[in-house]
């Protein structure tokens, strides 16, 4: 059973008072920056960390991981690379991998259109109000090498 609660984020506070209010049974506590982190655990035992901002890097997964009342961290990212190495008996890690793979993949086929149909000179003519014919290139019969079959590449693919 989850009882404590910890947030880290830029909007710490905010998330916390809203699942303080929603959930009156939990504990929450937060932390707007990694640099801060460490001294929150001292003083606090959550069961569950929910990190929107765990960036490589200075991210104190020592001081974080130390903590045994640490049953769940959820990071909203994608990556857990940096979080390495941990004890999946006591310590159960969530992340949003492939959340985000359409998305990713419609980004990646907005980009190839708007490099073929030229679309910053196009942007470059319409602030100067000028109206030049520019060539633009067909993506038919391209083909696209997807490095990566994550769930964008997969979605790529797709």
């Amino acid at each position: 059973m989850i009882r404590n609660i910890l947030i880290h984020a830029s909007e710490s506070g905010e998330i916390a008072a809203v699942l303080a209010k929603r959930l009156p049974d939990v504990t929450c506590a937060d932390v707007d920056h990694a640099d801060k982190l460490a001294a929150v655990l001292a003083d606090f035992d959550p069961d569950m960390v929910v990190s929107i901002r765990s960036t490589p890097g200075g991210f104190p997964k020592d001081a974080l991981f130390a903590k045994q009342s640490l049953k769940w961290f959820v990071t909203l990212g994608v990556g857990v690379d940096h979080l390495m190495p941990w004890d999946p008996k006591r310590l159960t890690v969530l992340n949003n991998a492939g959340v985000s793979g359409r998305a990713m993949a419609e980004y990646m086929i907005m980009g190839f259109l708007h490099f073929a149909k030229t679309m910053p000179a196009f942007q470059s003519d319409q602030i100067k109000k000028e109206w030049i014919w520019r060539p633009t290139y067909s993506l038919e019969g391209k083909t696209v090498a997807v490095i990566g079959l994550g769930g964008t590449g997969r979605e790529v693919v797709k």
